[in-house]
């Protein structure tokens, strides 16, 4: 099976490292896909390398970066908000970044959930 996987990545021009029973394919934009052959059995998962523009410096899935990303925008819009009633810092100006940050990251989780999925889905018909 990896053997017919590996053709597949041939023919249509992806970039993969075979470490020992495991394929990591590259899909672009620090996002890749690793394919774990255990006998029969066969584990797909996907990472988010460090320097992505959801997760910054970490390594982590894609599941993990929206837990990140969610705590993170929810720690953000507290400090804007305690800026606005502390600082008298602007309102609409902390509504519009607040509306940006989650704009950024809604986008980006859309993004690399429908490359993921994608490449998890071609890889489930090559292999039958």
């Amino acid at each position: 099976m990896k053997e017919k996987l590996l053709s597949k990545l041939d023919k249509f021009s992806y970039k993969y490292k075979v470490e020992g029973e495991t394929v990591v394919i590259d899909l672009g934009a620090y996002l890749e896909m690793s394919v774990k052959f255990n006998g029969e059995k066969i584990e797909i998962k996907d990472k988010l390398r460090a320097w992505n523009f959801l997760t910054g410096m970490m390594n982590m899935s894609i599941k993990q970066s929206v837990v990140y990303n969610t705590i993170a925008v929810v720690v953000a819009v507290i400090i804007i908000m305690i800026a606005v009633k502390v600082e008298h810092f602007d309102a609409s100006s902390a509504i519009l970044i607040s509306i940006m940050s989650m704009t950024w990251v809604l986008i980006w989780t859309i993004y690399y959930t429908f490359v993921a999925e994608q490449m998890k889905s071609r890889i489930i018909n090559w292999l039958n």
